[in-house]
């Protein structure tokens, strides 16, 4: 089966079948009743995991009533894992491992600010030389904590 017939079956049939949305069959030769038996059967253990229909409102009011189907698909993944060999070529790209919830860490993290992209949030011209470029800074920020006196 072709990449863009599958990607209709992906996103028109299966995506909204999961998410509780209006499922569309795409019309075609290829599409069959048994294709179309086979995606169901492989959607159906999604389907029961997701009890209300999947929108950017439900998602953001209660983001743990979804967290079963992640894990279940998270699992699905970590089979595909195990069961790769490594030097088979004909078997496609792995899909990426990805972390249920977010991984805290206490690398620093830096921030650049330049004259010119601070002279656009204080609707000041840009400065020209190092003394205007100096002169900018002294005014926006305040370094007298830092006992840095301009």
């Amino acid at each position: 089966m072709a990449y863009q017939d599958v990607k209709k079956i992906a996103y028109d049939y299966c995506y909204q079948s999961v998410c509780k949305g209006e499922p569309k069959w795409p019309q075609g030769a290829i599409f069959t009743q048994e294709t179309k038996a086979a995606v169901d059967e492989a959607c159906l253990p999604s389907q029961q995991l997701i009890t209300t229909r999947v929108t950017l409102k439900e998602l953001s009011a209660s983001p743990s009533t979804f967290l079963p189907c992640i894990l279940y698909i998270l699992s699905k993944y970590e089979e595909e894992h195990k069961e790769h060999h490594a030097y088979d070529v004909r078997r496609l790209p792995l899909p990426r491992l990805f972390s249920v919830l977010p991984n805290p860490s206490l690398h620093w993290r830096f921030i650049n600010i330049s004259a010119n992209s601070l002279s656009a949030f204080v609707k000041e011209p840009l400065p020209r030389g190092y003394n205007d470029q100096l002169r900018m800074f002294c005014r926006v920020f305040n370094f007298k904590k830092l006992r840095i006196n301009r």
